[in-house]
């Protein structure tokens, strides 16, 4: 069941996960515990992630490289993947506990599409006529 609260839980079952994600459930994590109760502050930061940041992911005493690469229409689901065989979903309120918690930290300060825009543009204004080219 999917409700209109962004922070609701929604029951996942394996099987739904499987054929929603195309994964073996082996090489899908599902975050279910961990973290503490999150802040307003935390909750509106995991609304604001942006796809493609990657983080540092502390998931049963295990710290593993992550990448948040989808979220669900209503954004109720978070989906990290640390490779071809290993995936993270994880439900909003749970991601607001971890990053509240220190257990998800971006290991960037700002996203690769950020960063390069911010890069392109600082090299148009040193040449400008690069435009015209």
């Amino acid at each position: 069941m999917v409700t209109d609260d962004p922070e609701g839980d929604v029951l996942l079952d394996p099987g739904m996960i499987e054929l929603l994600f195309g994964v073996e459930g082996d090489a899908l994590e599902v975050i279910a515990t961990g973290g503490s109760q999150p802040s307003e502050g935390m909750l509106h930061w995991a609304h604001e992630l942006e796809l493609g940041v990657w983080f540092a992911l502390d998931y049963l005493g295990d710290v593993v490289q992550v990448q948040y690469v989808w979220r669900s229409r209503r954004g109720q689901l978070h989906l990290f993947s640390a490779g071809a065989n290993r995936h993270y979903l994880v439900q909003t309120r749970r991601l607001a506990s971890y990053l509240q918690a220190g257990l998800l930290v971006p290991v960037e300060d700002e996203a690769l599409t950020i960063r390069a825009t911010r890069e392109a543009l600082t090299k148009l204004n040193v040449e400008p006529d690069r435009l015209l080219h």
